[in-house]
């Protein structure tokens, strides 16, 4: 019975994991976007300028989450299929 649920576990696990980089890679993506386009549609990059940091900034650490997201998202993967591969040769 508990290598039933085993399977179904990871597969929930790896699924959030993926769910999450796919809202940190839309987040760092809206965030790229407002870095950007927002100085020129948006805002007067001369008159607010600490915007436009601010906007470089965030992207930067929308960026910074994503790669941790991305190392997380890896590590489920591998060990998951580490975990299957040493379940189906036992």
């Amino acid at each position: 019975m508990e290598r039933q649920r085993q399977p179904a576990a990871d597969y929930r696990r790896s699924n959030r994991a993926a769910l999450r980089l796919a809202a940190w890679t839309l987040a760092w993506l809206a965030s790229f976007a407002v870095a950007r386009f927002g100085p020129a549609s948006w805002w007067d990059p001369q008159e607010h300028a600490a915007a436009s940091w601010t906007a470089v900034a965030a992207n930067a650490l929308i960026g910074a989450g994503w790669i941790l997201a991305f190392t997380r998202f890896l590590g489920h993967s591998t060990s998951c299929s580490a975990r299957s591969c040493s379940t189906r040769s036992r």
